[in-house]
């Protein structure tokens, strides 16, 4: 999943990294590669209890690509305790 997001992130020209992005699927876009990161890093911890583990399944659970585009649930959690 996390490189169909890159692929799809990197087909909208234009876009500018220092800027925000405009429409609501860039953001979706920004957003995705902003959880598929944080679960690598959570993934890489020295020590992961199964809590971390299903949150972090949960989380690329809820990042879909029907027909080459992105579908994300939101999480409340950003990061698991």
């Amino acid at each position: 999943k996390k490189m169909k997001l890159k692929e799809l992130f990197k087909k909208k020209k234009g876009w500018k990294r220092k800027s925000w992005p405009e429409s609501p699927e860039e953001i979706e876009l920004l957003l995705g590669l902003i959880d598929m990161r944080i679960v690598s890093r959570v993934l890489r911890m020295g020590r992961i209890n199964e809590e971390q583990l299903h949150w972090c399944a949960e989380k690329i659970g809820k990042l879909d690509f029907p027909g080459g585009s992105l579908q994300r649930n939101a999480s409340p959690i950003l990061f698991p305790c």
